[in-house]
C-alpha cells in the first residue's frame, strides 16, 4: 500500500510509515540483510527508505532497499526534494551522503553514535538539526547553516559552547546532559 502511494504522488516529500499498515514487499533478492551489530550506513538507500516515504523503525533489510532503489526511482532527481529527513535509533555512525539534499528543511539523527558534525555544507535550508543522545565532544560544521533555527546537542559529550558565532537565526538551543562547566561570555 505505502509504495503504491509513493509512486502515485511523486511530489510526496515526508511520509510517517509506522502509522501506515505495513504492507509485504513481494520480490526479494538474494542480498544480506543487516546484522544487528553492525553500524548503518548512512547512504542514498537508508536515506531513500527514510525520508522518500518509508520508515521501517528499524534498520531496513537490503533486500528492501534493493527493491525500493531499482524498481521506483530511476534517477537521483528524488534526493532535491527532500524537506524532512528523521533518521533516529538507525545506528549511524558518520554523516555522510547529504550533499544533494539541497532543500532539506528538518533533519533529526537522534539517539545514533555521531561522533562529529560534518558533510551539512550543502544543506543550506537546513532550519532544525536534531543531533539529541550522540557522542558528539565539539559543535562544528554548523557555519554555512544561516537558516537554522533549533539546534538540539542535548545528551552528548560536548565540553565546550562554541562554533555557534555565525548562527543569527537561532533561537532554540538545547545541549542538556552534555559535559560542559561553565558558560564564558566574550
Amino acid at each position: 500500500w505505502g509504495l503504491r502511494l509513493i509512486a502515485v504522488l511523486p511530489q510526496l516529500t515526508m511520509l510517517d510509515y509506522k502509522k501506515i499498515m505495513h504492507a509485504p514487499i513481494e520480490k526479494k533478492t538474494e542480498a544480506e540483510p543487516l546484522n544487528d551489530d553492525d553500524g548503518a550506513v548512512l547512504d542514498d538507500n537508508l536515506i531513500l527508505s527514510k525520508c522518500q516515504g518509508l520508515n521501517f523503525g528499524k534498520s531496513p533489510k537490503k533486500t528492501e532497499l534493493k527493491i525500493l532503489s531499482t524498481s521506483i526511482f530511476k534517477d537521483d532527481s528524488w534526493k532535491e526534494k527532500i524537506e524532512v529527513l528523521n533518521l533516529n535509533h538507525q545506528r549511524i555512525r558518520k554523516l555522510e551522503s547529504l550533499e544533494r539534499l539541497i532543500n532539506l528543511k528538518q533533519a533529526s539523527f537522534a539517539h545514533n553514535y555521531i561522533e562529529k558534525i560534518e558533510n551539512l555544507d550543502r544543506c543550506l535550508m537546513l532550519e532544525e538539526l536534531n543531533l539529541e543522545k550522540n557522542k558528539i565532544a565539539k559543535i562544528e560544521g554548523l557555519g554555512n547553516l544561516f537558516y537554522l533555527k533549533k539546534l538540539e546537542l542535548g545528551r552528548n559529550k560536548i565540553t565546550k559552547v562554541e562554533g555557534l558565532e555565525l548562527l543569527e537565526n537561532l533561537v532554540h538551543l538545547s545541549l542538556e546532559d552534555n559535559m560542559i562547566s561553565n558558560i564564558e561570555g566574550e
